[in-house]
């Protein structure tokens, strides 16, 4: 009886110190993992500060009016460039190809608008 005792609390401590080291060497890999990937949040966080840095660079409006007045050829509205909104023609109708539908179909399907 004794020597069953002894045989089952061995082969429950193995049992047991197998579960540790496993779940010993799984929290390493984890925390190796989790170390990764804080060292991938600040590059990313750096990364981000420099592309904050270079948009207020790029987006100064001096910089942006030289590069337009280089590489644009723009001048300022003259007022005879401006005009009525009436005096703008209207787009065309495109006439759908599919049958039954588009502006022609409509139209004689709501003969009287719809309304």
């Amino acid at each position: 009886m004794k020597r069953r005792a002894v045989v089952i609390g061995t082969v429950l401590f193995c049992a047991l110190a197998m579960a540790v080291f496993k779940i010993e060497y799984k929290v390493r890999a984890l925390r190796s993992e989790l170390g990764e990937v804080n060292r991938q949040i600040l590059q990313n966080y750096e990364d981000i500060h420099v592309l904050k840095t270079e948009w207020v660079y790029l987006n100064q409006p001096q910089r942006i009016k030289e590069l337009a007045s280089r590489y644009l050829d723009m001048d300022y509205v003259n007022y005879a460039q401006l005009t009525n909104v009436d005096h703008i023609p209207a787009a065309p109708i495109m006439i759908s190809q599919k049958k039954g539908t588009g502006p022609v179909a409509m139209a004689r399907a709501y003969p009287g608008g719809r309304d």
